[in-house]
């Protein structure tokens, strides 16, 4: 690479109004910007969803930074709102203007190499209709861990989430006391987007500090009205029977379901934990969109069940998709995050979503740093022979 000022033209065309200055415009964090006409925007690495790294300068190695734009503000530019540029329309107009592999040179003696290997953005991930109706991106959220942050980091975090294009978010009455994931995503998220389908369950309660299936008619009414009045919803998107009740036959307490399906107080219908024949039944006889089970690349005693959902066009709905955070020490995992530039959770996730066009994957966690790396992996490309050993490895 060469020290000539070679402007990215996407960059300089939203930065300034004639051209960029080659001594000025990119500069490291801790350098303020020096005209009074310039603002800063913050971190451009996350901003451009690439490394950044600053050239060999004396023998020193290559090192990633945090950066500061300068951005010169232009009149009558749709996608300056508070003097700052919107992230996305930075990235785009970056990657238009210098393609997906080629770097972007664009101060003297400072450069950004270009590498989006993964998209920040749940929409990468691909979508699947339930019931062919309601379309969502099959990287979701499963909010059972969300009240570890406190009330207000779990509202940031879910709001973080629709930003990343999150529009499936799985809960369930019995998630925190009272209902209490059920009432931090209406407290976060109302009014709610258009296309966000909330998933929530009902069938399981607490006795004596552990969880055991209630499936009688009656119970399974009196929790989905509860969590409509949680949730300020009339209609709840997605409703799942948690765990069947072995003291209740398992088409009565789906009988309940499709009665609230038929008043208007579920749109579609899901199963949790239901295998083999016993599912297979189930999807004979009861309107179900979903089939919610644990399943990841180290956990997969439920292939057949899958293959079964794959057959009928049924989503299937995996829940620990990280295995409770085991899979990062797996070796084969690390080498393959490795030739991506990701990490072995991105890997995980990846590969769950190339195993099966209807796999939806709904990892929960606490924090958003860890919830924006996880909707990145919905654009990690995995070669065809890399899901083959992990599949074989794993």
């Amino acid at each position: 690479m060469t020290r000539a000022d070679h402007r990215c033209p996407g960059i300089a065309e939203a930065y300034a109004p004639t051209r960029m200055s080659s001594r000025s415009s990119i500069r490291p964090t801790g350098r303020r910007p020096r005209s009074e006409y310039e603002r800063p925007v913050p971190n451009l690495a996350y901003m451009i969803g690439t490394s950044l790294a600053k050239p060999v300068r004396g023998g020193t190695s290559n090192q990633a930074l945090q950066w500061e734009a300068d951005a010169r503000i232009r009149t009558g530019d749709p996608f300056i709102t508070s003097e700052v540029l919107w992230p996305a329309e930075l990235r785009r107009r970056c990657r238009a203007s210098i393609g997906s592999a080629n770097p972007c040179e664009m101060a003297s003696g400072w450069w950004i190499p270009v590498t989006p290997r993964v998209e920040k953005s749940a929409l990468a991930a691909g979508e699947h209709a339930l019931g062919g109706e309601s379309s969502v991106h099959r990287l979701g959220l499963g909010a059972m861990r969300i009240m570890q942050a406190g009330p207000e980091g779990a509202k940031a975090l879910l709001r973080r989430a629709l930003e990343l294009g999150v529009n499936l978010i799985d809960t369930a009455d019995v998630y925190g006391r009272d209902g209490a994931s059920e009432r931090l995503i209406a407290e976060a998220l109302r009014p709610y987007p258009d296309d966000l389908v909330i998933a929530t369950k009902g069938g399981q309660v607490m006795g004596e500090g552990k969880p055991r299936a209630d499936g009688r008619p009656d119970h399974l009414r009196s929790a989905c009205e509860a969590s409509l009045r949680r949730l300020g919803l009339e209609t709840i998107g997605l409703y799942q029977l948690h765990n069947a009740d072995p003291n209740v036959p398992l088409e009565e307490s789906l009988g309940a379901l499709v009665d609230l399906r038929t008043e208007g107080k579920i749109r579609h219908i899901g199963v949790c934990n239901l295998f083999g024949q016993r599912l297979e039944q189930v999807l004979e006889t009861t309107p179900v969109v979903t089939v919610q089970n644990r399943y990841n690349v180290l956990e997969r005693a439920t292939e057949q069940d899958l293959h079964l959902c794959e057959r009928l066009g049924i989503a299937f709905v995996a829940y620990a998709p990280l295995g409770a955070g085991t899979l990062t020490a797996q070796d084969n995992l690390q080498r393959v995050a490795d030739a991506h530039g990701a990490t072995p959770a991105q890997t995980a996730l990846s590969w769950l979503l190339h195993h099966s066009p209807i796999m939806l994957p709904i990892p929960g966690t606490a924090s958003i740093e860890h919830l924006e790396q996880n909707v990145a992996a919905g654009g990690l490309k995995l070669t065809g022979e890399e899901i083959a050993d992990l599949e074989s490895s794993c």
